[in-house]
């Protein structure tokens, strides 16, 4: 009883948890617009995927 809790501590990570929180949202809505695009355009999602497909299909290969 009568202990002295230190709030500041709790104070810097409710403020580091808004700014990261902040910080996410900001890059998700910048991701967002960019796959709406990319999804959106058949010619750039298949551009897309050939970059990718020797990766996904070695990764897919990989864990089998």
């Amino acid at each position: 009883m009568g202990q002295i809790f230190d709030f500041s501590e709790i104070k810097k990570s409710e403020k580091t948890i808004r700014k990261t929180w902040s910080e996410f949202r900001d890059a998700l809505a910048k991701n967002q617009d960019f796959f709406s695009m990319l999804l959106s355009n058949d010619e750039m999602k298949h551009q897309v995927m050939g970059i990718f497909s020797d990766e996904i299909y070695t990764s897919l290969r990989e864990s089998v």
